[in-house]
């Protein structure tokens, strides 16, 4: 007989939306376990964290923090794996606005966020310096641009061994604008983040698509999305090696898709973790639920429920 799988450890962003105390300082990282066993927090009083991410290296966490949605009171956290010494090394009023998804390049040893309200994707050290802006969708001081949801990039992924960057411009809600793109992770030769001429947008129409994340031994890209059914509060995956910059996919709502949804009813799902070791994929939602699924989508389990939880992102330590 097989030997059983020890649980993983897991940590979940927790950003306290569902919780009658006020948001805004009421968020947790809280520490859980694959197999369901009792969860804690080990980071508390932060101010609506949105994505952790585990350097192993350094043996430390980083989470983003959104801070009040549309203010620049964004933050980029870090700590040590028990959520002691924790800082923020880029703090409120910094560089960041109201930062979303985060990426941890093994490679570079860099940090790449997605600012949704700051119009943005950046880079920044791990010890949060050296910030460099590598897209802008528009002007974050104009309001018609800070405010228009098509321009708002939320979750990032990467293929570090070819250099390509992904990531998600989720549109209104219910409004079937949302993109994902594509772009070289260094700035091509004479351009700047406004005016880069390698940004390729591989689909578009989709719901309302949120977290990325990459596989890069099937070169599959898998993202959740929050916007309306049929093709909404899902899990969603795509072959995007094949895919061009003529050629996006588009979907509609009345048409089956071009990309395979793996996992529906779902309740505003955001969290998305690959686990290539042992073939699975955890997803966490805004209803409080944890879920894992296999890499197709089938053998759907609810690890958490919690009505109190606002999960909006979820990392393997």
């Amino acid at each position: 007989m097989a030997e059983a799988q020890t649980a993983r450890v897991l940590l979940l962003s927790d950003a306290g939306c569902n919780k009658p105390e006020n948001p805004l300082s009421s968020g947790r990282i809280m520490a859980a376990f694959s197999d369901g066993s009792k969860m804690k927090p080990i980071i508390t009083k932060q101010s609506l964290p949105e994505t952790a991410a585990v350097f192993h290296e350094e043996q430390r966490i980083f989470w983003t923090a959104m801070g009040f949605p549309g203010k620049p009171d964004g933050a980029l956290w870090t700590s040590n794996l028990d959520g002691c010494d924790a800082e923020a090394i880029i703090p409120p009023g910094g560089d960041l606005n109201t930062p979303k998804q985060m990426i941890l390049d093994p490679i570079r040893r860099k940090i790449y966020i997605c600012d949704r309200e700051g119009l943005k994707l950046v880079s920044c050290e791990l010890d949060g310096s050296c910030v460099e802006t590598l897209v802008t969708t528009g002007d974050p001081d104009n309001p018609e641009h800070k405010f228009d949801a098509t321009r708002w990039c939320v979750g990032v992924a990467a293929d570090w061994e070819h250099g390509k960057i992904y990531w998600s411009q989720k549109g209104a809600p219910k409004s079937a604008q949302g993109r994902i793109l594509r772009a070289s992770l260094d700035m091509p030769g004479g351009c700047t983040a406004s005016t880069r001429r390698d940004i390729e947008c591989l689909m578009e129409k989709l719901p309302e698509p949120v977290d990325l994340e990459f596989d890069a031994t099937t070169q599959s890209l898998y993202w959740t999305d929050r916007g309306d059914v049929p093709h909404g509060n899902s899990l969603n995956r795509c072959r995007v090696g094949i895919l061009h910059q003529d050629r996006p996919l588009t979907c509609h709502p009345l048409e089956p898709t071009r990309y395979e949804v793996l996992a529906r009813n779902l309740h505003d799902p955001i969290g998305l973790k690959l686990d290539l070791q042992r073939q699975c994929i955890y997803v966490a939602d805004m209803g409080g639920t944890v879920y894992q699924f296999d890499l197709d989508g089938g053998n759907k389990r609810r690890i958490y429920s919690d009505d109190e939880a606002c999960y909006t992102g979820i990392t393997i330590v």
